[in-house]
């Protein structure tokens, strides 16, 4: 997921057209999770964010894990 990345960008056409919104680029996500990603008949991507979810979470345990362990790595280190 670190190769995707969040953007800002104005529908260029449908219901949506001149809006402003914001999101992640749908080829990107194919890279890394292609089952996320729809295109439609007219060779549209879209994301289906819900299949993002379960990735966000493991990877901010991820990180959580990873911050306690430099905490207790610093910890270690006043204490010496």
């Amino acid at each position: 997921m670190r190769s995707v990345r969040g953007v800002s960008f104005v529908w260029e056409s449908g219901a949506r057209e001149g809006q402003k919104d914001i999101g992640v680029v749908a080829q990107e996500v194919e890279r890394v999770l292609p089952e996320a990603v729809r295109t439609d008949a007219y060779g549209m991507k879209s994301v289906d964010y819900a299949r993002l979810i379960p990735l966000l979470i493991e990877a901010i345990k991820e990180q959580q894990k990873e911050l306690e362990a430099l905490r207790a790595e610093v910890r270690a280190l006043k204490g010496q």
